[in-house]
């Protein structure tokens, strides 16, 4: 089994694509539109390709690539339209995070470290090489993706709603579904003291990371979690961590991950909502 791990850290992320009015489009010579889905999602559709439609932050982000050495991003295409993504540094140098790729009605997740010692200023975002549309769920800068060193159990949790009607004289109670809770993922295990994976450079405490991500959800919106059954956005809700006497180095932890929507998941298939 693969160890469950989430990013923690964000520098810059953009999910709801609410500020589009803060983004440059660029048709070069295709006819195409641009905007944001039901979903909440940045496309772009080509119906006369004639060279690579893009869109691109109109303000510097200034972010430096040694605090925030990583970006995740999500994706998928329809036609023969591909995705594309570059970096742009402050220095008028590039970084070709995606080259151009189809990932046809499906959301293909990306990581990539960004060039080092640098400071990041603008992303952009294409529409490459046909007719189509390019989809763009969101983009996270971060400092990093934490990797749960220990842990027993990993316990996932989906609840429908059903409204049970009392019927006189029915054998069983009539039943209508009412909707369905979020997923819900817990993890339990033990914290190491003399394991240098519970503690990140410069951390005073071991699971340092746990608590910061709890503190820093009043500013963070959310983090990405990925386990071996699911892996998607993620709020922590509960972090709670047990210190013993008669354990010399071990801590029990336990933390709870609930799923971040901004749209009802009825709209995803499964494989989409879950990441199979």
């Amino acid at each position: 089994m693969t160890a469950p791990a989430i990013t923690y850290g964000h520098g810059k992320l953009d999910d709801s694509w609410s500020d589009l009015d803060d983004y440059t489009f660029t048709a070069a010579g295709s006819t195409g539109t641009y905007g944001i889905t039901t979903g909440y999602n940045l496309y772009m559709e080509i119906t006369s390709f004639v060279g690579d439609v893009h869109i691109e932050n109109d303000t510097n982000f200034a972010l430096s690539t040694t605090l925030y050495p990583y970006i995740m991003f999500q994706y998928a295409t329809e036609g023969a339209a591909k995705a594309k993504v570059v970096a742009v540094f402050s220095d008028a140098s590039t970084q070709t995070l995606l080259a151009e790729t189809a990932s046809l009605n499906a959301w293909s997740l990306e990581l990539v470290a960004l060039t080092a010692a640098k400071t990041l200023d603008h992303l952009v975002f294409y529409g490459c090489d046909d007719e189509g549309s390019v989809y763009y769920d969101f983009f996270l800068v971060c400092k990093g993706v934490f990797t749960f060193p220990q842990y027993s159990k990993v316990t996932y949790n989906m609840q429908n709603r059903y409204s049970n009607t009392e019927v006189p004289s029915r054998l069983g109670r009539r039943k209508a579904w009412m909707g369905a809770n979020e997923m819900v993922i817990t993890i339990d295990g033990d914290i190491d003291h003399q394991d240098a994976g519970w503690s990140r450079e410069l951390d005073t405490i071991a699971a340092q990371v746990l608590n910061e991500i709890h503190h820093n959800a009043h500013s963070e919106a959310w983090q990405w979690l990925l386990t071996d059954r699911a892996t998607f956005k993620a709020v922590m809700e509960d972090l709670v961590i047990t210190e013993s006497n008669e354990q010399d180095y071990l801590f029990a932890f336990q933390v709870v991950f609930s799923e971040f929507r901004l749209d009802n998941a009825a709209n995803e298939s499964a494989n989409n909502r879950l990441g199979f």
